[in-house]
């Protein structure tokens, strides 16, 4: 591996195992050989996958229209919302695609978006936006959508929950400028990071 990975234990999954090999940088895959089925749900498998470090991957499989900018802060926030996130915030219809999708990301962009915006984001420059499954259809189930932040000026991009999409670029570029529903955290959505 060209990058740092980390073993990560992660309590709240069902599935065993919960310590799992876990990086916050880009994948490239080599070829697909084969897939596997896991609770209905078709995941490819590959001969061989790195673990690189960010625009290193320009070559692998797809790649986003434009290139997203990571706020150099990004991988910190994201490690430090993951580690607060839990089960108790998610909807019944999430909580069933969380047991087939297993990232506990999943379902708590809007969430993880609200906090990391009033705790850092509004303070520098960084406003919400939101991508529709019609601009994102190989993340997004229909009618879905995925929050993030991002800053107009230097067009970086605050993703704490992007995990939940494994290796799929997300097209931040097709994303929708947009405020939350309540000027501060909604109480019953935050948990402190």
């Amino acid at each position: 591996m060209t990058a740092d990975t980390q073993l990560k234990y992660y309590p709240n999954q069902k599935s065993e195992p919960r310590l799992r090999p876990t990086a916050y940088d880009d994948l490239i895959f080599g070829n697909k050989v084969g897939e596997i089925d896991v609770r209905g749900k078709k995941h490819p498998v590959y001969d061989t996958i790195e673990v690189a470090p960010p625009k290193q991957a320009v070559g692998a499989d797809v790649t986003p229209t434009v290139e997203p900018k990571y706020h150099p802060l990004d991988r910190v926030f994201k490690q430090q919302i993951r580690e607060v996130l839990s089960t108790d915030l998610l909807s019944p219809q999430y909580l069933a695609k969380l047991e087939k999708d297993s990232d506990i990301s999943c379902g708590q962009c809007y969430a993880a978006a609200e906090a990391l915006y009033h705790k850092w984001g509004k303070f520098n420059g960084f406003t919400p936006k939101y991508l529709k499954s019609k601009d994102f259809p190989e993340g997004l189930p229909e009618g879905d959508t995925h929050w993030f932040l991002q800053n107009n000026k230097t067009k970086e991009i605050l993703d704490p929950t992007a995990e939940q999409f494994g290796g799929t670029p997300i097209p931040y570029e097709k994303g929708t400028g947009a405020g939350f529903q309540t000027k501060e955290p909604a109480k019953n959505k935050v948990k402190k990071f």
